[in-house]
């Protein structure tokens, strides 16, 4: 970070590690390693983290060093999803961890995922109601995907790898054409679960206190954000049209 900040001007930093730190030490001693190199009064940063890492005097830390977001992986706004997929944090976790990264005055953001095995419409829609209750400043969702070296690969295929369609392993795939994704799980359609994913973008990001919230604190344009509800639009039309 200080060799990117010194050697090329660059202002804004990130670790795209939802593992960091690994314990409250770590965090202190990288913080403070910001602090003592001046690199905090040059650039600030962005990490991922863990809802059960987070705590008033880490968070504090952070804030010190310059960070200005906080990426948290929610994944479900349901216990039993939550559990099934092998987490050991519960819903209450994750309030905990967006109230005292806000209160730390630190920009939150939430990554969701929907479609793990086991995912119903009414589990969906708990996703989505907690994305909306949690009213993080940012929040992406995205539809599982089974990465090889997962459980959850392991329990969905047994094929042969060169059988593997290892285009379609990527939060961006899309399918259009009559194709379909990695995965559905049983009871659901392909067509539910895209629709699902748009309800929630929809239902989250077209709020008037989320836009003027934006707007206010300048995070966001007005001109990137009819770009995105442009985008969210086409998109959508395009699930539909080509999901069947």
């Amino acid at each position: 970070m200080e060799y990117l900040v010194d050697r090329f001007g660059v202002t804004m930093t990130g670790l795209a590690d939802c593992m960091f730190p690994l314990n409250k030490k770590m965090g202190m001693d990288f913080c403070q390693a910001l602090i003592d190199r001046g690199i905090h009064k040059k650039a600030c940063w962005i990490t991922e983290m863990r809802v059960d890492m987070a705590e008033p005097e880490l968070l504090k830390a952070m804030k010190d060093s310059g960070i200005v977001q906080i990426a948290y992986g929610v994944e479900s706004g349901n216990e039993q999803t939550l559990k099934r997929i092998g987490k050991k944090f519960q819903l209450e976790d994750a309030r905990r961890a967006i109230r005292l990264t806000k209160e730390a005055g630190i920009c939150t953001c939430a990554f969701f995922m929907l479609g793990f095995p086991g995912e119903t419409s009414s589990s969906c829609r708990d996703t989505i109601r907690f994305a909306k209750e949690l009213d993080t400043d940012f929040a992406k969702f995205n539809i599982a995907v089974p990465y090889p070296g997962t459980p959850f690969f392991d329990t969905w295929w047994d094929g042969e790898p060169e059988n593997l369609e290892y285009h379609k392993f990527s939060a961006w795939f899309f399918p259009k054409n009559g194709d379909t994704l990695l995965h559905v799980p049983e009871g659901m359609t392909q067509k539910e679960l895209l629709k699902f994913q748009h309800l929630a973008m929809a239902v989250f990001w077209i709020r008037p206190s989320k836009i003027f919230h934006h707007l206010k604190n300048r995070s966001l344009s007005l001109g990137v954000m009819w770009k995105g509800f442009k985008a969210m639009i086409l998109s959508m039309y395009d699930s539909f049209r080509h999901s069947g």
